[in-house]
């Protein structure tokens, strides 16, 4: 699971849904996917970056490289899963 950008594992010793997981993922993926997109059309928003308050498109400028390193995250985790799949 992820706490902001860290990843964190639970060793489970029961069987897991490996199909059910994998299209949860693909889900968090789609969504985080478009979310990375709607703060890059902002940051290349000529208006926004000279209008917003520096503090403003600092945060987002987080927030974009926060979520790529989800993204990366969750490919990761399919990428896995799927060779055990």
């Amino acid at each position: 699971f992820l706490i902001l950008s860290d990843e964190f594992f639970i060793p489970i010793n029961k069987s897991i849904d490996l199909n059910n997981e994998i299209k949860k993922l693909k889900k968090e993926l789609n969504y985080q996917e478009g979310f990375l997109n709607i703060i890059n059309n902002k940051l290349s928003n000529n208006n926004f970056l000279k209008n917003a308050p520096k503090e403003l498109v600092q945060k987002e400028k987080k927030k974009q490289s926060d979520v790529s390193e989800r993204i990366l995250i969750i490919q990761n985790q399919l990428k896995n899963l799927s060779k055990n799949n």
